[in-house]
């Protein structure tokens, strides 16, 4: 039995750290920030080169963002649209995981 312990704790190991995966395809780490001190803007993802995205369609996926919360994003860039914010590109949102 001994000999199977550390089998066994390696399985579990694997089978933790597998429900922790990414499930958006071609996806870049970001994260939530609240711009709500800027005129006109609101909640928006800030990637790891701290480049602004500003989501057409954030609350279809997270209804409460959470400052800081670290995030796989994948998204298209939208062209000839414009906001009041003015405070980074305007995306739509295709798929969001938590990290």
């Amino acid at each position: 039995m001994n000999k199977l312990l550390p089998f066994f704790s390696i399985c579990i190991f694997f089978l933790i750290g597998c429900n922790q995966k990414n499930s958006c395809i071609n996806s870049v780490k970001a994260k939530y920030v609240n711009k709500a001190k800027l005129d006109g803007c609101g909640w928006m993802i800030q990637l790891k080169n701290k480049q602004n995205l500003n989501a057409i369609n954030l609350v279809e996926f997270e209804k409460s963002p959470k400052e800081g919360q670290k995030i796989w994003i994948s998204y298209e860039e939208k062209q000839n649209m414009f906001d009041n914010c003015m405070s980074g590109k305007i995306i739509e949102i295709t798929c969001i995981s938590k990290r």
